[in-house]
């Protein structure tokens, strides 16, 4: 398909005819969308319609189709400045998965939830612990459903022991960091401030002052990818103690070893607090070479890690192996700190992983 556009041409009053192939704007279209996720509209806890992105292409071209069929929806599509909006004859139904389809190729997906079911909530702020170092670095933020495409600073807040909002203290990416099944958002705290010498740090100072206490403020109307609010405001107080600037060092770990026939689980006690998410990345458990099979898990001080095998454990030796990545609640690694001035001619550890062995009897 080709488009023809006529152009007029300055100074002189005349016309261009200009072709333009459809498939460079087709795919401006999709780029554009996938800034966007679906938002489903409601009335009386029906999903009565769905809108997304303005965009110049035809009727013709979308279609709405229950995931795993080929038949289009009935429904009235309407195109505006501000949007694309489509309304079904009949409402959604609740929980089944729709595709939204767009010149033959599928878009987005979305799930209408159920009349009565639950709101989504705020399943766990990381860290879990109520004191971080001064120097944290990161906050995730664990969800109960896929949350929509909403900029999360409208929605989060910081304020300090005496109640004063703060500004500047999260990194402001664009993208967000949003994981796979944007259910976890990660948020830094600005790096530039939190590294010593750098213009930030001189200019602000640290995100978090040792001694001090804040609190971070999660709004209600944070909405999920089905436009349903949060159950409730959410709120998690931290105070920040002395800043941590040692690697961790996993020979300081302690390894407590289940025993043979069990399906006991293996504990790893480390030398602080941990990144969650990077801690359920990072750490394997293999024997002769090969990974064992299991399911890791942190208690809520971030400083043990539990490891439950699929089978029952066999006498023999055993390798935890670390990747060097893994990093400490101040972003500090195995190889290096977080805010460790690199000098010319200076030679740091350029390990990939680390390990350490325990055996079975």
């Amino acid at each position: 398909m080709e488009i023809w556009i006529y152009i007029r041409e300055l100074p002189t009053a005349g016309c261009r005819l200009i072709r333009f192939s459809a498939l460079l704007i087709f795919t401006l279209v999709l780029a554009w969308n996938t800034f966007g996720q679906v938002k489903i509209e409601w009335d009386k806890g029906k999903a009565i319609s769905i809108t997304l992105p303005p965009s110049p292409l035809s009727e013709s071209e979308w279609s709405v189709i229950l995931t795993g069929k080929s038949t289009p929806i009935s429904g009235k599509w309407q195109f505006t400045m501000e949007d694309v909006r489509f309304t079904p004859v009949l409402p959604f139904t609740p929980n089944l998965s729709y595709d939204v389809w767009l010149d033959g190729e599928k878009i987005e997906s979305f799930i209408p939830a159920g009349a009565k079911g639950e709101k989504t909530s705020v399943l766990r702020i990381f860290p879990t612990t109520d004191t971080v170092p001064a120097n944290l670095l990161k906050i995730y933020i664990s969800f109960s459903s896929v949350m929509g495409e909403h900029f999360s600073e409208d929605f989060i807040s910081v304020t300090n022991q005496f109640g004063d909002f703060l500004d500047n203290i999260f990194l402001p990416l664009k993208p967000e960091l949003w994981n796979e099944h944007h259910d976890m958002l990660t948020l830094w705290l600005d790096p530039g401030r939190i590294k010593r010498e750098l213009g930030p740090n001189k200019h602000w100072g640290n995100p978090l002052e040792e001694g001090s206490s804040y609190t971070i403020h999660l709004s209600s109307s944070w909405k999920d990818k089905n436009g349903r609010s949060l159950d409730q405001r959410y709120v998690k107080t931290i105070i920040a103690k002395k800043s941590d600037r040692v690697r961790p060092d996993i020979s300081r770990w302690k390894i407590l070893a289940p025993e043979s026939s069990t399906k006991q689980t293996l504990e790893i006690e480390f030398d602080g607090p941990m990144d969650y998410i990077l801690a359920k990345e990072c750490l394997f458990v293999k024997r002769d070479g090969k990974e064992v099979p299991g399911i890791t898990e942190l208690d809520s001080s971030q400083m043990t890690w539990y490891f439950s095998a699929e089978e029952s454990w066999a006498k023999g030796i055993y390798e935890i192996e670390v990747e060097s990545r893994l990093e400490d609640l101040a972003g500090n690694n195995l190889n290096r700190l977080f805010d460790e001035e690199i000098k010319p001619g200076k030679q740091l550890p350029a390990e990939e992983t680390y390990s350490r062995f325990f055996v079975i009897k």
